[in-house]
């Protein structure tokens, strides 16, 4: 997401960049370099602030719909600007889970997919994941708590139930055999009769 605005200083037009980046392995020691905005013959030229972002979702800020996250000075610039937020075959990435590298991994709502994926206690979504080496996983589902619920994943060949404890916010799902190889990660609480997501699901090999 970027978000573009102009301002006069002393005559000369400044821009203001907001980047954000969503993925992974951007550096976070980002320098802003200094140049003199005097064009040939003293002209003024134009001066460019870029602000980035790192770890931020389009669905992070209060702009965008987010009603748990209180952004207003960046909705206030972005609403001040030009918004750049048509973009062509993006998709959160397929995330690998079970590596050397990172275990247990953890799935949040920043990463998810599907028509009802958002940040609203209503939205439900799935995540695209790649695991990395097949074995045992133990899955455990975060949520806000529901009486009388029920839990379900489905990821690959399994589709498994479990009841949710009174006062609970978490339910584990141990030792899933799960095959190396592309899945989708489906949970859902299950409320008098409705669907909705989870807040985080974090998967460990055993």
């Amino acid at each position: 997401m970027a978000v573009a605005t102009t301002r006069a200083i002393r005559g000369a037009p400044l821009l203001f960049v907001l980047v954000a980046c969503a993925g992974t392995g951007v550096r976070s020691d980002v320098r802003l370099e200094t140049r003199s905005t005097l064009g040939p013959a003293g002209a003024a030229a134009p001066r460019m602030i870029v602000v980035i972002t790192d770890d931020q979702g389009f669905g992070d800020l209060g702009v965008h719909g987010n009603d748990e996250i209180r952004t207003p000075n960046l909705d206030a610039f972005a609403r001040q600007g030009t918004q750049l937020t048509r973009t062509r075959g993006f998709a959160p990435p397929r995330i690998h889970v079970g590596s050397g590298h990172e275990n247990p991994i953890l799935l949040t709502r920043q990463d998810w997919r599907g028509p009802r994926a958002g940040w609203a206690a209503e939205s439900l979504g799935h995540w695209e994941i790649e695991v990395a080496r097949g074995g045992s996983y133990d899955v455990r589902l975060r949520f806000r708590k529901a009486a009388g619920a029920m839990a379900r994943l489905r990821l690959g060949a399994v589709d498994a139930w479990a009841p949710v404890p009174d006062g609970a916010d978490t339910v584990m799902f141990g030792g899933l055999s799960l095959p190396a190889g592309p899945g989708r990660v489906e949970p859902e609480i299950v409320v008098g009769g409705q669907s909705v997501g989870v807040e985080y699901v974090e998967i460990e090999r055993r």
